[in-house]
């Protein structure tokens, strides 16, 4: 069952543009629901938390898990923008095609 889920994101991916962004944002969580690189994170920004001097308000908590998962975010983009451009993700890169 789960590799029935694994083969049609990746097949999203290989789709349109609009097809495969969504695509890459389900791998993208997928990946992190299973790396114990990404899991690791989760104890650190509730260490960072918990270990304030005054009690944090939900709202105030929310407020960082949301800048906690974007900078998150924006780094993993960012190094992927990166690797792009180097063109070396699985070998040579080709043009993008938006149809």
């Amino acid at each position: 069952m789960l590799d029935s889920v694994f083969l049609t994101v990746n097949q999203w991916m290989t789709g349109g543009i609009v097809l495969a962004a969504a695509g890459c944002f389900a791998w993208g969580m997928i990946s992190v629901l299973f790396s114990p690189c990404h899991l690791a994170s989760i104890p650190l920004i509730v260490g960072y938390v918990a270990g304030q001097e005054k009690m944090i308000k939900p709202r105030q908590a929310g407020l960082y898990s949301i800048l906690f998962t974007s900078g998150l975010f924006i780094t993993i983009a960012l190094i992927g923008i990166l690797c792009a451009f180097l063109g070396r993700m699985l070998g040579d890169v080709g043009i993008v095609d938006f149809i």
